[in-house]
């Protein structure tokens, strides 16, 4: 008896030695619990290499503190590669400009266009996004997540074509040259299949934010955004691991919500950081 007790005690900690970094990532339900500040700022070191991880509060503010607080830290790091969320926007010379149109990322490929530092977007593509959570869900529930989150995100977007033929581009163009070429592929058939999955929505129009929240629950459209954030993380977790153990100084940016969900799997994959920030000093 107690030599089988033994053995599932090993097995425990084998199974936990062969768990890797990544598996620490945090899902945003976890998330929900902690308590933090912006800017959220994590600097390790990786042998030869280094990582700065600034978590930033989304701002397009240029005199917002953080701008300069993320110019300072540039400085002092000296930076061999960069890497932002969001794509790759263009490098603009003026600093001002960059920030107003294009946020953190807009600052950072300033700070790299001026230095000449090589900077590049951390994100996987949206192809490798589409093809994860078809694993978990139907491709009608992918295609209508992605339309109806881009119907929440457009009441925010400045400049935004009109609502329905934005939609109806993504329908019938975008989402079908990701993979995503089943119903619904017009206006009707989105509103037939928000009926069918959503019976209390009556007007697909009047979806709320708060479906596409990954730290709540209530709808299939939390736990995907879960999912594929989740996956995101996963994706940029590599990135900066593989790229700060070649020997590199890596600045990144992104949203503060990423750092904190990825710490865990840092402090496994590099130890303690030499620096936290919670918040400006």
């Amino acid at each position: 008896m107690l030599r089988n007790c033994w053995a599932f005690v090993l097995a425990g900690v084998t199974l936990a030695a062969a768990q890797s970094p990544e598996q620490s990532i945090l899902s945003y339900k976890q998330y929900a619990a902690i308590e933090h500040k912006s800017p959220y700022v994590l600097e390790f070191k990786a042998g030869p290499g280094a990582l700065l991880f600034y978590g930033a509060e989304h701002t397009g503010n240029p005199d917002d503190p953080q701008i300069a607080d993320i110019q300072r830290r540039w400085a002092a790091f000296h930076p061999d590669v960069a890497y932002n969320e969001g794509g790759n926007p263009p490098t603009l010379r003026d600093l001002r400009e960059a920030v107003q149109k294009y946020a953190e990322p807009g600052v950072l490929r300033f700070l790299a266009g001026r230095d000449e530092v090589p900077v590049a977007t951390f994100e996987p593509s949206f192809d490798e996004e589409v093809s994860h959570v078809l694993k978990t869900y139907s491709p009608q529930q992918v295609k209508v997540f992605y339309a109806l989150r881009q119907v929440a995100e457009a009441r925010v977007a400045a400049g935004s074509a009109p609502l329905d033929d934005r939609i109806s581009d993504w329908l019938s163009n975008y989402l079908p040259a990701h993979g995503l070429k089943g119903a619904p592929n017009n206006l009707a058939e989105l509103a037939a299949a928000c009926k069918s999955l959503f019976p209390e929505l009556t007007d697909w129009h009047k979806v709320s934010e708060d479906w596409f929240d990954p730290t709540q629950s209530g709808h299939y459209t939390n736990e995907l955004a879960n999912d594929s954030g989740m996956f995101r993380d996963q994706h940029i977790f590599r990135v900066l691991v593989d790229r700060a153990r070649r020997g590199d100084r890596v600045f990144a940016v992104i949203g503060a919500s990423h750092v904190v969900v990825q710490e865990p799997a840092l402090v496994k994959e590099f130890g303690q950081p030499l620096s936290k920030v919670n918040g400006l000093q």
